[in-house]
């Protein structure tokens, strides 16, 4: 393909002459000019560049090429090729024997095909996509997709286009530009990834101390698989589907996604590790007890909210092996009783050790510090036993002591904040033994839920508590709810299910414990579908409705414009009082906080009347026409259970053919308006037609009577008709005499009638008269003559002008040995 700047040239040299003739006196610059022989090409193609220059006062003496992508030239028609697509402005520079220089940019387009994004990757169920090529946007040149795979483009000569096809696999589509020269092509790959089944492995429980766990992803082969989480967890190795996971160190569940990765397949799971904070586990003080009557009361801490267990190697025996604070007894030899409290929360366990010393000095234990709360108002004195000593509570700041003499004693008037201090002091004859237990007594903070919620089918709602200061919150639930923040007095909850809710608030500070409880009731969302949209003719003036179920909720139909509703709250109610036009009502089912509402439409349609015309009478063969009445605004349909063909069905008056056989044709004219359907039927009744024959003509001589033989007239009738004198005796009888024929032509007409089937024929006798015979005088002859002669009539049938027959007679000699008379009778 042959393009040049050649155009542009003509009219800068006409420029430049003109400018040369009014600047003659002046020395003149040089013009830069080149063409080429292709101004558009394919990679590696040799371009002819050639100088159209024109020199100004002196010779052009220098040419500098420069070709856009580095290349250069000296040479004054140099060629170049290029070894890359694009688009480059090629520049000559000219300079004349004087150092003057002029500069001249053509544009050359080297062919170049790109598609955007070379792969692109789609995961299965996904067939189909968009491929994305840059439009060479150069005159005479045109892009084009094409592919040799199962693949279908659906716009080919589009840049960007829709593939389709794409099962499984990988497709190659090609990108080719073109000016009908050459061409370039580049290469989209299409690969469809299939999804990998991914399973993040089972829910774990694990102690916050250390705060690992170790990962059971699935295998993510033939993808790669990544754990993530919103926590602060973190995950040693992201990519090990067996990684294992630090940091687990605070309370609470962590949520881990194990994510793989096929391609474009992304598919996830998620595992939760549910972490609970070991409980400190407290033995309580060593105790120095007596041998007599060797017994103590263990002091544990409390366990809650895990659970405690006492366990000794000692012989000693305790009494309730799960209380914080069991009795021990078997202390009975001088010695050292080592006793564990061992306590389980979760996954936490976590142990301390107590020793209880017997000796013949009964040491006093006045028992573990308690927290009492001022709602309480009282706690209990857990001393341990004096005997054989005797001991007494003593209070060293308020508080009254119920019995200061029993080593177990309830206390009272702890209804103020603040620090209580009780003394047992143990005295078995010379030895005293003293033991302080500390009362904490805290004001609680009475925990406040806030209102119940009614939601309609949302899994998601807002949790505000009163504030807990300076005590701590908890919120927990019943079901299977998520809660956000379980310990934050305001927090978002997930995974609420239709139904009842029930959180609970704990606010805790010391030992005051306050609760409160909201329900959060999720009303479920009954779609309400009012059923399909009804016609019904006026004359039908009622309608069943079929709306869906509404429970758990109650619906109730309404009318918009017109109908009484026989039971609103019945999904199937009547309707009934209908009139002929358009009744709409509304189906709406209300569950709670939740409501729903779709409309149907009855539509009553006017009757119109149907009228298929009088019925017809035809003869085989023929045609009739149909005469409905008009419908509008309705329409009309002809029927016909028989052969016959109906022109237009759906016009009122149309023909009908094909009425070939004898019977009766049914036709039926429906006319339909919406609901509405009458129909009337007429009856063409279509009569055989019988042929007539009236028989042979007849030719008959000398006589006035003859017999007619016309064929069986059934299923009609026939008639006889004489055209002349002629008398028929019964003229209904396809057999019948004729009498008083005349001579000549006697003509006669069979007409056979069938319904409205008429077919005549007609017979003509005719009647000759006689002519009489002479056959002459006797003759006798000798025997040596041995001939005669006799005379011959013969008379000739033949047919006039007016198709009437008539006779001629001839004469003839002929000889015969005898002589005899002949007479011969002929019928003409």
């Amino acid at each position: 393909m042959f393009r040049s700047f050649r155009n542009l040239k003509i009219v800068g040299v006409a420029l430049i002459l003109l400018c040369c003739f009014s600047q003659a006196a002046r020395a003149q610059a040089p013009t830069a000019a080149f063409d080429a022989n292709d101004t558009i090409v394919c990679v590696g193609n040799v371009i002819s560049f050639t100088d159209m220059s024109i020199p100004g006062g002196v010779a052009i003496t220098g040419w500098n090429w420069t070709f856009g992508d580095g290349g250069s030239s000296a040479s004054q028609n140099p060629t170049y090729s290029y070894a890359i697509g694009g688009n480059y402005n090629v520049q000559l520079i000219v300079t004349d024997a004087n150092g003057l220089k002029d500069t001249v940019t053509h544009i050359i387009y080297v062919l170049i095909a790109q598609a955007v994004n070379n792969v692109v990757r789609i995961c299965s169920p996904q067939t189909s996509t968009t491929i994305f090529a840059i439009d060479p946007n150069i005159t005479g040149v045109t892009g084009t997709w094409f592919t040799s795979s199962s693949g279908t483009i659906a716009s080919p000569n589009n840049d960007t286009t829709v593939i389709s096809n794409l099962i499984s696999g990988t497709y190659l589509f090609f990108w080719v530009v073109s000016d009908g020269t050459c061409s370039d092509a580049d290469q989209v790959t299409v690969i469809v990834d299939q999804p990998v089944v991914v399973s993040a492995g089972p829910d774990q429980n694990i102690c916050s101390t250390p705060g690992t766990a170790t990962m059971a992803a699935s295998n993510p082969a033939p993808g790669t698989g990544l754990w993530t989480t919103t926590s602060a967890a973190i995950i040693s190795n992201p990519v090990n589907r067996n990684t294992t996971i630090t940091g687990l160190t605070s309370p609470g569940t962590y949520t881990f996604i194990w994510t793989v990765t096929n391609g474009a397949c992304v598919d996830r799971d998620t595992m939760n590790i549910i972490v609970t904070n070991p409980v400190v586990s407290s033995a309580g003080p060593d105790q120095a007890v007596c041998a007599s009557p060797g017994t103590a009361t263990l002091a544990g801490s409390n366990p809650s909210p895990g659970t405690g267990l006492w366990t000794t190697t000692s012989s000693a025996i305790i009494a309730n092996p799960s209380s914080a604070s069991s009795a021990v007894s078997g202390l009975t030899s001088t010695g050292t009783y080592t006793f564990i409290w061992t306590v389980t929360n979760g996954a936490c366990v976590n142990r301390d050790t107590m020793m209880i010393t017997v000796s013949t000095a009964i040491n006093a234990n006045a028992g573990n510090n308690q927290q009492i709360c001022t709602s309480t108002g009282s706690g209990l004195l857990s001393g341990n036993n004096p005997s054989p000593g005797t001991g007494v509570w003593t209070a060293l700041n308020g508080g009254t002591i119920t019995n200061p003499n029993n080593n177990v004693t309830t206390v009272s008037g702890l209804s103020t904040s603040g620090f209580y201090n009780f003394v047992w002091t143990i005295t078995n004859g010379p030895c005293v033994s003293r033991d302080t237990v500390v009362f904490i007594v805290r004001d609680p903070v009475i925990a406040n839920a806030g209102p119940n919620q009614q939601l309609c089918n949302v899994t998601t709602a807002t949790l505000s508590g009163n504030s807990p200061a300076p005590g701590t919150a908890l919120w927990t639930t019943t079901g299977g709810a998520t809660i956000a923040t379980p310990t934050s007095a305001t927090t978002t909850v997930n995974g609420l299910v239709v139904g009842q809710n029930t959180f609970i608030y704990t606010t805790t500070y010391g030992a005051c414990v306050s609760r409160d409880t909201i329900i959060i009731t999720v009303d479920a969302f009954v779609i309400a579908n009012a059923g399909p949209d009804i016609q019904i003719c006026e004359s039908q003036t009622s309608v069943t409705m079929a709306g869906n179920n509404p429970a758990p909720g109650t619906g109730v139909w309404t009318a918009l414009n017109g109908g009484t509703i026989t039971t609103p709250s019945s999904p199937i109610t009547t309707i009934t009082a209908l009139t002929p036009g358009n009744h709409s009502f509304v189906w709406t089912i209300t569950n709670g906080s939740c409501i729903s509402r779709d409309t149907m439409r009855v539509t009553v349609n006017v009757q119109i009347p149907s009228n298929a015309g009088l019925d017809q009478q035809i003869c085989q063969g023929s045609t009739a026409s149909l005469s409905g009445n008009n419908p509008i605004p309705a329409t009309g349909l002809w029927t016909t259970p028989s052969s016959a063909i109906i022109a237009t069905p759906s016009s009122p008056n149309t023909v009908v053919s094909g009425l070939t056989n004898a019977g009766v044709y049914v036709f039926v004219w429906t006319v339909t308006n919406g609901a509405c359907v009458l129909r009337d039927t007429v009856r063409i009744t279509v009569d055989s037609a019988v042929v007539a024959n009236a028989g042979p003509d007849q030719s008959l001589c000398a006589v006035t009577t003859s017999t007619l033989s016309g064929n069986n007239a059934a299923p009609g009738a026939g008639v006889w008709t004489s055209l002349g004198s002629a008398l028929i005796t019964n003229v209904n009888l396809a057999n019948s005499g004729v009498t008083n024929l005349v001579v000549g032509n006697n003509s006669f007409v069979c007409t056979i009638t069938n319904g409205n089937c008429i077919s005549r024929d007609t017979i003509t006798i005719l009647v000759s008269t006689l002519i009489v015979s002479n056959a002459g005088g006797d003759q006798q002859i000798c025997a040596s003559l041995a001939t005669a002669t006799l005379w011959k009539f013969s008379c000739t049938r033949k047919r006039n002008m007016d198709n009437n027959f008539f006779c001629y007679h001839r004469e003839s000699i002929e000889s015969i040995y005898h002589r005899e008379w002949i007479k011969r009778s002929r019928k003409l």
